[in-house]
Parts: structure tokens; sequence; C-alpha cells
């Protein structure tokens, strides 16, 4: 449970500017951001409180037991973690809202009411990150927009969604990599170069070890994930990397 609370600190001289040198792909608020000490909430809070320093809020969006996208990560750590009770199967999408209702702390979206905020603040944009079924939330989400691609980054997990997410409507693609991190590197630069791609993502171990570089040198942007220090951000772009999803670094 400890993982998911950041010492204040760090996001307060994050948020107050810290010598950060920009660069031409926008950074992501990981979850929506962090917020009064807290990390990986994917609530209004976060959203709100970090709207004025982000364009991209990555959103988790979980599959309650009648089918609807609810913001939050998991039904097992993450949600017992917000709303402190223990989930032995997933809620409806009543049930959530009686449980956001009634939570004094934080009140985490549905899609409906994500929905609703992104249309309120033009110009942020929705990095989904969908558990289960990614392709079937995507067209959920892409319904209820008129133009998507204005609201919404699609993250995808295997380039054989690519032209299906595409057909969606969805002009920018992040294609997240921690799933396919096996594959061999040319083989992920070969995907990306018969894509047209937003960015890619990747879990740290895969910066360590020089991926971002070898993208960056096959012109291909890329995000690591994620970085909460300003001396972790500086050490990844040193191994090629373009920018971060994180939890308290603005840019």
């Amino acid at each position: 449970m400890l993982a998911f609370r950041i010492v204040l600190l760090a996001g307060l001289a994050a948020l107050a500017g810290c010598g950060d040198t920009a660069t031409d792909l926008p950074r992501v608020a990981h979850a929506g951001g962090g917020v009064n000490n807290w990390a990986y909430t994917n609530t209004f809070e976060a959203l709100d409180f970090n709207r004025d320093h982000f364009e991209l809020f990555e959103i988790d969006l979980s599959w309650t037991a009648d089918d609807q996208l609810v913001c939050v990560h998991d039904w097992q750590y993450n949600a017992e973690y917000i709303f402190q009770r223990r989930f032995d199967t997933r809620p409806t999408l009543a049930e959530f809202e009686q449980l956001v209702s009634e939570n004094p702390y934080v009140k985490n979206c549905t899609l409906d009411t994500l929905v609703e905020w992104l249309k309120a603040h033009p110009g942020k944009r929705l990095v989904p990150d969908i558990k289960e079924r990614e392709l079937e939330g995507l067209a959920r989400i892409a319904e209820r927009f008129d133009q998507v691609d204005d609201h919404v980054i699609a993250q995808m997990y295997d380039p054989a969604q690519y032209e299906q997410i595409r057909a969606l409507g969805y002009r920018d693609i992040i294609w997240g990599l921690y799933k396919v991190y096996l594959m061999p590197l040319d083989e992920v630069i070969d995907h990306a170069n018969d894509m047209e791609l937003f960015a890619v993502s990747m879990p740290r171990r895969m910066a360590e070890r020089g991926d971002g570089k070898a993208l960056g040198e096959a012109g291909i942007a890329t995000y690591v994930h994620t970085v909460n220090t300003q001396r972790e951000l500086e050490y990844y772009r040193s191994r090629g990397v373009d920018d971060i999803y994180t939890d308290w670094l603005a840019p």
C-alpha cells in the first residue's frame, strides 16, 4: 500500500519548477498526476491539480461487473487503497459511483464524467491505459467524441492493433512496450517504422539497456515510465529517452 503514497516534498519542488529542459514531446501526468501526497489516484482532484502544468493525462481504466469503464488501476491493491475496503469481485457501475460519492478524500471518474472533464478543458488530452479488452475500450471512448483525436491519444500494446485503432478515428497513438519488452529491438524498430506513431513508451529496464537511444536514432520518439526525480529524468535523457510519464515532475 505504501507504494501508492508519495512524499509531497518532491512533488512540490517539481511543480515549483526545477530547471527542467523542455523537449518537443509533451510530458504525461501518470494516473492524472500526484495530488495531496497521493499518486496513482485517477481522480478529478489529480486532474484539476495538474491541469495547469500538463497537457497529457494518462488515466487507468478498468471494467466494472456490468462492462462499464471507470477510473481505477485495478480492483485489488489500488481500489482497496483508495476506497479502504476489499474487493472480492468487481463492483457494478452503480456500486462504484456509490463508493465514489461516499469517499471524503478523492473522487474517481467514470468514463462519462472523464469525457465531460475533457470536453470542458480544451487542449487537455487523455492517454487511456485500459486494463483488458483495449480495442473495445478505445471504441467506447471514440463513440463519445465528434473528433476523438482532439481529446485522446490512444495507447496500444500490440502492433497488430494499429490498423483497428486508426479505423476508430485515432490519429495519435502511443505504443506501450511493457507487454512486449522481450521482443528483439530490431523487430520493435521495424514495427514502429511501419506505423505513424506519436511515440513509444517503455519501462525503465528498456531505457536502461539503451533502447531509447536506438529508437531515437531510428527517428522514433520515446517515453519512459514512471520517473519522479530530476536526477532520474536527466539519467534517462542521457540514455536517449525524450520524455517521461511522471507523478510529480511538471515540465
